[in-house]
């Protein structure tokens, strides 16, 4: 971790603003003294979990997700967006769903430039990415990834919201259905996070609902 805030910091004094901007997102969330990551999963639906979510410094979501409809279940707060590399060419689209998305601070995990016309979010560096990888796996979901940076790289209390790793016969979202792409290892990602995750980082609680 130290090695990576320190080659982040040597870009950014060398004028990078995209990791001028990666050191910003850290300095917020290492300040923060609980943070909520909030996936996407249907059990989230009805879970009537906004006050909870809420009641965090931080508020954590992921790829853009909408809120319009469901604000009792998953609040109206957001305080950092952590997006897939995958979605880049949408993100016009995606920041559509919510008014403040366009204010919210974002981070890229993958790489890839921007599609023309589209905003310029940073995105995490490949030190990140292969301490992430090295951590969890290859092509874990972005609520992993969100998990992997915020409790075991950056080792903040923290709350998970809507993670049910696509149980069978809830695949989808809470507000849209969808099925994992076959790359991500869903029954290894609540492996780690019930299992791995309480004996490394006790602080965290995986809040289950639905």
């Amino acid at each position: 971790r130290r090695a990576m805030l320190a080659q982040a910091e040597s870009a950014a004094m060398a004028g990078d603003s995209a990791a001028q901007a990666f050191l910003d997102i850290v300095a917020r969330l290492q300040a923060a003294r609980s943070v909520a990551i909030v996936g996407n999963a249907d059990t989230l639906r009805g879970s009537l979990s906004a006050t909870r979510i809420e009641a965090h410094d931080l508020v954590v979501r992921c790829n853009f997700p909408v809120i319009a409809g469901f604000e009792a279940d998953v609040g109206t707060r957001t305080d950092l967006m952590l997006f897939d590399s995958s979605i880049r060419g949408r993100l016009v689209e995606r920041m559509a769903r919510h008014a403040n998305y366009a204010e919210v601070p974002a981070l890229c995990f993958g790489g890839g430039r921007p599609a023309p016309s589209t905003p310029d979010l940073p995105s995490a560096s490949p030190s990140l990415m292969r301490m992430m990888q090295d951590l969890g796996y290859d092509h874990g979901t972005t609520g992993f990834r969100a998990v992997l940076l915020l409790t075991l790289i950056l080792d903040r209390p923290a709350e998970l919201f809507g993670f049910s790793f696509f149980p069978l016969g809830r695949q989808g979202d809470y507000f849209e259905r969808s099925a994992p792409e076959v790359l991500h290892e869903m029954a290894y990602e609540r492996w780690f996070v019930e299992r791995v995750l309480p004996v490394l980082r006790p602080q965290v609680t995986w809040v289950q609902s639905g």
